[in-house]
């Protein structure tokens, strides 16, 4: 494999997104049962990312929660080498608590699902269904819940020891071609850092894996799979590759739709 084919495998394994600012939520009148649904972006990208599934979750009802972790989007001048996986759990638990949210949908994209795995095991109560999209994923009962990944860091240190002196990932030149709204570098600490477990063993949350059918990051597929023989849980293939939201986001909406309604 080529070094330019490494990174770009990298980059693309990490890509992700949101909507508005942290804890701004939107809601609309239903005749069904309005669930509270939260969105955690990944790597470089905002809560912008999210915004034509905000609005379809809000046109069913719903009320839609898109968190902006520090560092991204409208927090973008909270960046640095210091942000890490557990500020950006503490950013999605925060942003429960000051809206109020119980019996939630909590969704993590690509790198979300490291902030995402933490805030669980602190909400366990709160969250009543784990949606994982093309993302990161425990898979083990054991309280490293999410290892770090020392594979992608050795590539760093070997082929950008710059990025390691700067702590920071710089923005993929594909993402900067694809979007106008704001990108920012990701720390490399939160990136490929371990997600420990601080309450013993996850709960049997019901889950569903998302992934997409054209992503290169084929990696996202075996994560659903083997949460799908751990905890039981539903594998759901969507078309498109890694960017779920390039068409909108519709078949992801779709998905979400379903488990509001069936949950």
């Amino acid at each position: 494999m080529t070094l330019f084919k490494s990174l770009n495998r990298i980059c693309w394994m990490l890509t992700s997104a949101f909507i508005f600012a942290a804890g701004t939520s939107v809601t609309a009148q239903t005749q069904g049962k309005s669930r509270d649904i939260v969105l955690v972006h990944g790597a470089w990208v905002g809560e912008w990312y999210w915004r034509e599934l905000v609005v379809g979750l809000q046109n069913a009802g719903h009320r839609a929660v898109a968190v902006s972790l520090a560092g991204h989007g409208k927090r973008v001048a909270e960046g640095g080498p210091h942000v890490s996986i557990e500020m950006h759990a503490q950013d999605i638990v925060r942003a429960i608590e000051d809206n109020g949210l119980n019996d939630i949908i909590l969704l993590g994209h690509s790198y979300g699902g490291r902030p995402v795995t933490a805030a669980w095991d602190q909400l366990r109560a709160e969250v009543s269904h784990l949606v994982y999209v093309e993302s990161v994923a425990p898979v083990s009962h054991e309280r490293l819940a999410i290892p770090q990944d020392n594979a992608s860091m050795r590539f760093v240190l070997q082929n950008y020891p710059a990025w390691v002196e700067g702590g920071m990932i710089p923005v993929p030149e594909r993402l900067r071609q694809s979007y106008t709204q704001v990108l920012a570098p990701q720390s490399i600490r939160s990136v490929y850092g371990e997600v420990i477990l601080k309450n013993g063993p996850l709960p049997d949350t019901p889950g569903t894996y998302v992934y997409a059918t054209s992503s290169r990051a084929k990696i996202f597929r075996s994560y659903g799979k083997r949460l799908q023989d751990l905890r039981g849980w539903d594998l759901q293939p969507i078309p498109g590759a890694h960017n779920v939201m390039a068409d909108g986001g519709k078949e992801l909406l779709r998905v979400l739709l379903l488990i509001a309604e069936a949950n």
